[in-house]
């Protein structure tokens, strides 16, 4: 299949983040299709790649695949394939075991902080899954071997064991969400935000101004953005969750909102 680079005004774009991912994706479609191999970006929010897709109506075709490593992955990697079928899998699975008792549940920042004082770029990381024997990292292959040998303590445990597994070795648990009914005066993002994680709006402007708020993994700077159903919001240092449904309006004209916490 012949790949042709997507014309795109990038005057219209302010984002350097989204110029440069929509560049490299332009950049990797016509290499692709040069050179008939397959090229793989590093990891992205899956929810920010949808997000930035839509926003500038990019086209996806059947040689655009999407690659976390499991199905249900929010981080992943972009694939561009100059053939329909089998593609290659750039990604690998690290098993890691703590292998002494813990008094402290290990959190994913733990093993994310871990990694990265090794001095690799978070970009190098897919999703970290914490269990209860410790944690399933998923990386780009590269580093892989780079990680297991280097990677001596998580925290203050040093007694560790690292493996590299299969995919049908895996044995994840379903995600458990919590259901929360609430009611909103509007759903502007700061209200739906403030009514959820129980915040003022002082507060919940100024983590909007810090930059720790995102909606649909976008960066969120104006806190009047209104929002819909089955949008994802984030707000870091408190949680995730979905706008799952939109209801009626209460007898005081408020409206009812049903969201799902991860």
């Amino acid at each position: 299949m012949n790949n042709n680079a997507i014309k795109i005004n990038w005057a219209n774009i302010s984002s350097e983040e989204e110029k440069l991912f929509l560049k490299l994706l332009n950049e990797y479609t016509i290499k692709s299709d040069k050179r008939y191999q397959e090229c793989f970006t590093d990891f992205y929010e899956k929810e920010w790649i949808h997000a930035i897709l839509d926003k500038h109506k990019y086209p996806i075709t059947d040689n655009f695949h999407l690659l976390g490593g499991y199905s249900t992955a929010n981080r992943v990697v972009v694939c561009i394939s100059p053939y329909e079928g089998p593609i290659d899998n750039p990604i690998s699975i690290l098993r890691i075991d703590i292998k002494t008792g813990f008094n402290k549940a290990l959190t994913h920042r733990d093993f994310l902080g871990s990694i990265l004082g090794l001095g690799i770029d978070r970009s190098k990381i897919g999703d970290i899954i914490v269990t209860d024997f410790g944690a399933y990292i998923f990386v780009i292959d590269e580093i892989a071997e780079y990680i297991r040998y280097n990677l001596t303590k998580i925290s203050r445990y040093k007694q560790i064991e690292i493996s590299i597994i299969n995919d049908d070795e895996l044995d994840l648990q379903p995600v458990e969400m919590t259901e929360l009914f609430t009611v909103v005066t509007s759903l502007r993002f700061d209200v739906v935000l403030c009514s959820v994680f129980r915040i003022s709006r002082e507060k919940c402007n100024k983590l909007v101004k810090a930059e720790r708020a995102k909606l649909n993994g976008i960066t969120v700077t104006n806190n009047s953005t209104m929002v819909k159903e089955g949008d994802t919001f984030t707000l870091r240092g408190y949680g995730k969750f979905i706008l799952a449904n939109i209801g009626g309006l209460s007898k005081k004209n408020k409206t009812h909102i049903l969201v799902k916490k991860f």
